[in-house]
């Protein structure tokens, strides 16, 4: 399935630790585990997942994709941040 669809159909959550460069994706089968997606030059997504590490497609990198495809459309979403933002202090 493509890494993006999978993504969207498996709710995966993006935060973002450096804005267009790097992210956590939380693990859902293991709590308190976060992958973590960087990106080196313009296209390049890396994650360190064992699909990733295997330099295959992954939903994490396909949800980052996404996110930064609709954060340099639509510009960043600043209601999901303040609102992450605010979970993350409690």
């Amino acid at each position: 399935m493509n890494p993006k669809l999978r993504a969207l159909a498996e709710g995966v959550q993006v935060l973002t630790i450096k804005e267009g460069y790097r992210w956590a994706i939380p693990c859902k089968s293991n709590p308190g585990y976060a992958y973590e997606i960087t990106q080196e030059g313009d296209q390049l997504y890396i994650c360190n997942c064992k699909a990733g590490q295997n330099g295959s497609p992954c939903k994490h990198v396909g949800a980052v994709m996404l996110w930064e495809e609709t954060r340099k459309h639509v510009g960043t979403v600043k209601i999901w941040e303040q609102t992450w933002k605010k979970e993350e202090k409690r």
